[in-house]
């Protein structure tokens, strides 16, 4: 147990503990997928020259007042999906699907469901950025902190048991383990809980002889 909590406590804890990262790859594929079943006088309306300024077109035809900013990002969105998709070598490119097909009622339920699948995952991905994401490192580091405090002990410098909040000095196992001396750090805990009595100098405990058990400072 001892060995566990000090291993935790190293300092490559932050970046040992269970990473959640959340990629916005499958988004971007959908978004790709979303324009291969749109139709066509929706996708032509997205420049796909990647060295086109698309700054320029986003002035035109986008309602002023509280929309107009999601209007431009939705714009940017699929713009640069468009770019991807017109950019991709022939032999992996994502095939937009013929007209006459997008005109079907099997087709045209396809792409209403493929869009809202992108737009509950806009939301998540946007949930995940703005609530979950800024507190994930922050609270490795309070981790840290606790379990360092909970080892060693509150205010403890030297983290190798030497610090009197680790393991208050006193002149006897018994005054060292009682009173306001008790319950400082889990090290000194288990000081207490496993050594032996201060009158058996000569006793072993869990294998190792304990010659000084007698004085615990």
């Amino acid at each position: 147990m001892l060995c566990t909590l000090t291993n935790l406590a190293q300092p490559n804890l932050k970046q040992e503990l269970p990473q959640i990262t959340v990629k916005k790859d499958t988004i971007v594929t959908i978004e790709e997928i979303n324009l291969t079943m749109a139709d066509e006088s929706w996708t032509k309306k997205f420049l796909t020259d990647s060295s086109t300024e698309t700054t320029t077109a986003q002035q035109k035809g986008f309602p002023e007042g509280p929309t107009k900013q999601a209007c431009v990002e939705n714009y940017d969105k699929w713009a640069a999906a468009a770019i991807r998709l017109a950019g991709k070598p022939e032999d992996s490119k994502r095939k937009s699907l013929p007209q006459p097909m997008k005109t079907k009622e099997k087709e045209i339920r396809a792409a209403i469901q493929a869009l809202g699948l992108l737009n509950t995952s806009d939301k998540l991905f946007k949930s995940y950025v703005e609530t979950l994401q800024p507190v994930l490192d922050p609270e490795k580091t309070k981790i840290k902190t606790h379990l360092v405090s909970a080892l060693y002990g509150a205010g403890a410098s030297a983290l190798d048991g030497s610090d009197q909040q680790t393991s208050p000095k006193a002149a006897n196992r018994n005054a060292a383990c009682s009173g306001t001396n008790a319950g400082t750090s889990l090290i000194h805990n288990l000081i207490c809980i496993c050594a032996v009595d201060s009158t058996e100098s000569t006793a072993h405990t869990g294998g190792f002889d304990t010659p000084t058990s007698n004085s615990v400072t």
